[in-house]
């Protein structure tokens, strides 16, 4: 869903909804079900609080992103492996690599 009220504050962490369910449930009844078959992903985002966004904070640099990526990607290699060699599999496959993705914690905004 786009939004999941008309106010947008349907499942939002830091501001609550005041709609009742039936405000809710005929809101999310306005996009029709022929569209709905058409998507294929459906993606929650976070609400980015503004003074984030205009904040002079500088954020990370490209090289200290770039080495934190290598680590991550090499240390799902290694859990890859690990997997690969316990299916009895002389190569790493992508089904070994989707299995080691699952394992790594998820990051949050913070």
């Amino acid at each position: 869903m786009l939004n999941g009220c008309c106010y947008g504050y349907y499942g939002d962490c830091s501001r609550r909804c005041t709609c009742t369910p039936t405000m809710v449930t005929r809101y999310q009844k306005r996009i029709s079900g022929p569209l709905l078959d058409r998507i294929d992903l459906f993606v929650d985002v976070p609400r980015v609080e503004y003074e984030k966004l205009v904040s002079e904070q500088q954020a990370d640099s490209s090289v200290r992103a770039r080495e934190q990526v290598a680590r991550a990607f090499h240390r799902v290699l290694k859990v890859a492996r690990t997997i690969a060699d316990l299916a009895g599999s002389h190569e790493i496959g992508v089904v070994h690599l989707a299995e080691a993705l699952q394992y790594r914690p998820r990051e949050t905004a913070g």
